[in-house]
């Protein structure tokens, strides 16, 4: 069982095809009862969550939210906290929008739910990510989740879930996000739906006992009680 696409490459030619691809992450449904309102009033409202280090980019997200932002077309929340907060901190300063983007440190997870079905977009344009447990928990809660092609986000994000931009350059990506936020101001009907995917691609694929119930599968194979599975690499969303 490998829990990505890039450890299935690294596999020998040799094994290659005996590898089952299952992902890392997972959530208890218990955990993740709320979800967002069906109602979209603007400005389109972008959380950021995870640990302030360079790779996540979360200054990243501040240059790509910061016109829209004064125009006052968006808002942006940063969940969390790490070495990166005080340069973080001080670039909305520079880029005149600190009333725009909230810095909330660490918050409870009780806490965090309740306030992340308040965002509409979940913006994570971090560039090493083998699982990205966040993207698995926020969609559960039905945010649309913006991402960078690469590594484990974009084996989560489907089409109908939300939106994996291609990897490049720190000026790429940042266009390239923005290129997304812009769509959804433009067409915030188009936020709920996404959401709503998202959360259900979540809940049929993303939990413990599906896992459970994926890797029994693969020890049946293994028995020669059946083929080996193939669930998909990465997981096919339902049609």
């Amino acid at each position: 069982m490998v829990g990505s696409q890039a450890t299935a490459g690294q596999l020998p030619a040799i094994n290659r095809h005996k590898a089952v691809y299952i992902p890392e992450n997972a959530i208890d449904p218990s955990r993740f009862k709320p979800h967002a309102s069906d109602e979209i009033t603007p400005p389109v409202k972008i959380v950021f969550l995870g640990r302030l280090t360079p790779y996540k980019g979360a200054d990243m997200l501040i240059d790509a939210i910061a016109p829209l932002a004064r125009e006052g077309k968006v808002q942006l929340t940063i969940v969390g906290d790490g070495p990166e907060m005080p340069a973080l901190c001080a670039q909305a300063q520079r880029g005149g929008i600190s009333s725009c983007v909230e810095f909330t440190g660490w918050l409870k997870h009780e806490e965090l739910q309740q306030r992340l079905v308040n965002f509409h977009v979940f913006g994570f344009p971090s560039v090493r990510e083998f699982g990205g447990a966040a993207i698995v928990e926020t969609m559960a809660l039905g945010l649309v989740p913006v991402v960078v092609d690469y590594g484990g986000p974009s084996e989560l994000v489907s089409m109908r879930t939300g939106f994996a931009v291609p990897i490049g350059t720190r000026e790429e990506i940042v266009t390239r996000f923005r290129g997304v936020f812009e769509r959804l101001i433009a067409d915030p009907s188009i936020i709920r739906p996404m959401g709503r995917q998202a959360r259900a691609r979540i809940l049929r694929s993303f939990t413990w006992s599906a896992k459970a119930a994926q890797a029994a599968e693969v020890y049946r194979s293994v028995l020669t009680q059946r083929d080996k599975p193939d669930f998909g690499m990465p997981f096919r969303d339902s049609s």
